[in-house]
Parts: structure tokens; sequence; C-alpha cells
């Protein structure tokens, strides 16, 4: 699966952050740049999606 499927005009927030989804718990991290893993259930950054949140 190609991550430039999923991540097409999603924009950072005013602080440059993203948010980013486990796939696997369903984690939301805030960060810049993808997690190497999750902090919740371990794996590892090829679980994570940017994803697009309501403002």
């Amino acid at each position: 699966m190609s991550e430039d499927i999923y991540n097409i005009e999603i924009q950072p927030d005013k602080d440059g952050n993203y948010n980013w989804q486990c796939f696997v718990c369903g984690a939301i991290l805030v960060q810049k740049e993808k997690p190497d893993f999750c902090p919740f259930c371990s794996k590892e950054e090829t679980y994570f999606i940017k994803i697009q949140t309501r403002q």
C-alpha cells in the first residue's frame, strides 16, 4: 500500500504537526515526523498513517 494514496492533501497544524494514527490500536499521535513505533502497542512505523482531524 502506497503512503501517497493516504496522505493526499493532509495539512499540518499551525505548529507543523501531523496527526498519525496507528492501524493496530487506533492511537493518535501528534508530531511532525512519522513515529518510529507506537508507545501503546509497540508496532513499528509501517502501521501509521497521517489523518485529517476536524478543526
